[in-house]
């Protein structure tokens, strides 16, 4: 909090990059810093288990840790794993009209969802 674009650059964006290099299928690195703000964005080779990616990646923030401001420290790192870019959308209609949005959205909360959360490979859903 404070810190201007650059210190987070400098001190945060820059050390937590360092520490991506060499996790196994990385891909690229794109961040961004702005005031008191750092986003740091990993992509990831097809066929990279989303689960190992994502533990690899908070040991790496773990080892990066001693190196941030006591402020970062403190406040911690947050770890997500999502794709960058969603590439499928599902729509759920009811050809008939039988079926109210109220129907279909608890359809899909029910039984799509969870099919598509085990498949492998989806990291968000």
């Amino acid at each position: 909090p404070g810190a201007t674009a650059r210190t987070v650059e400098d001190r945060v964006t820059a050390v937590l990059e360092q520490q991506m290099h060499g996790i196994p299928g990385l891909l690229y690195i794109d961040s961004s810093s702005e005031a008191g703000t750092a986003t740091v964005t990993i992509g990831f080779r097809q066929g990279t288990d989303p689960q190992l990616a994502q533990v690899n990646v908070r040991n790496r923030v773990s080892q990066a840790e001693p190196l941030l401001p006591e402020v970062v420290r403190r406040g911690g790192v947050y770890v997500d794993q999502a794709s960058a870019s969603p590439f499928m959308y599902v729509s759920l209609i009811s050809k008939t009209g039988t079926m109210s949005e109220t129907a279909l959205a608890d359809y899909a909360a029910g039984t799509v969802l969870p099919m598509l959360r085990r498949l492998p490979g989806i990291g968000k859903v």
